[in-house]
């Protein structure tokens, strides 16, 4: 199974604005790009907070929502399933389930922890060139060793955005 990190970047690195930010500022064209990328896949993960900003189910996918408190949400059959398994434990019901590809699209916690167990294979980074000047960093600040990154490809989006796809390098 391959595990692929993938968010919006504004040019300054941010993720969002804030935790509320509906991330009206990435354009019509990353969320094209996201739609696709995630459809394909056919399960996104991400953190109870990502999913309270998205608001509602996705099409044609599942949502796996990481909480400390799943009996406080409800399910929606086939399409959001809220979860307090450890990531490890996430991504083998997953593998369990048939899925071949699985998308990180959480915020900077949920993004955090996938790395630190060394669990995401791939991130792909949509670049929007805005620069936001305050906001939330793709991983937080308890990464406590490089990981080295391999440029796998990059390619355009829409008209000024860019398409960047690394592969993860953990040391031992």
């Amino acid at each position: 199974m391959k595990i692929i990190l993938v968010n919006a970047v504004s040019v300054d690195g941010k993720i969002a604005q804030s935790g509320t930010d509906e991330l009206k500022w990435t354009g019509s064209e990353d969320k094209k790009w996201f739609a696709d990328v995630s459809k394909k896949a056919g399960v996104i993960i991400m953190g109870r907070k990502a999913y309270e900003v998205l608001g509602k189910p996705l099409k044609d996918r599942l949502i796996k929502v990481m909480t400390r408190q799943p009996t406080k949400y409800k399910d929606v059959a086939g399409r959001v399933e809220f979860s307090d398994k450890s990531p490890g434990e996430t991504i083998r019901e997953l593998s369990d389930r048939n899925y071949e590809e699985v998308i990180i699209g959480g915020g900077a916690k949920i993004n955090t922890i996938f790395l630190k167990e060394k669990l995401i294979d791939e991130i792909w980074l949509s670049v929007i060139p805005v620069v936001l000047g305050k906001g939330l960093e793709i991983f937080d600040n308890k990464i406590k060793e490089k990981v080295e990154l391999e440029l796998l490809e990059s390619e355009k989006l829409g008209i000024n955005g860019v398409v960047v796809k690394y592969k993860l390098i953990y040391r031992l």
